[in-house]
């Protein structure tokens, strides 16, 4: 299964653009593989694949709603069980301050703070 880049976590959207990032379904593999095609493998031949890290950090803002669209992929990426490990992962409230018709005006804003692996398998290019 090849997922479109924007439904996964920033960590992976240039690997999935890129190269190509395949799902194997019904395999009992823990990374995702980056790969142009499918390859043709037994699964103990896959499980000798060598592995990329892929280390992310990102700050997000739950105001705005590409950060709340962000964290719930990582989050639901994170849930699927694809080998991906949170490093660091804490929240906070954060007091934004807007100057609106001339006042300032003062939020309370969820800020999160995020850094994970999200690894993935390289098949070697033949």
């Amino acid at each position: 299964m090849r997922p479109k880049p924007d439904d996964l976590p920033q960590a992976l959207q240039s690997v999935a653009g890129n190269p190509g990032l395949e799902f194997m379904l019904g395999l009992d593999l823990p990374f995702p593989i980056a790969c142009a095609s499918t390859p043709v493998l037994k699964p103990e031949e896959m499980a000798a694949i060598p592995f990329q890290p892929n280390f992310h950090a990102t700050v997000l803002d739950l105001d705005n709603k590409e950060d709340c669209e962000e964290y719930e992929r990582v989050m639901g990426y994170h849930a699927a069980g694809y080998g991906m490990r949170i490093v660091h992962l804490e929240r906070l409230l954060v007091s934004k301050i807007k100057t609106v018709q001339g006042k300032k005006v003062r939020r309370k804003v969820r800020r999160i703070f995020l850094e994970y692996f999200a690894p993935y398998r390289v098949f070697p290019q033949q």
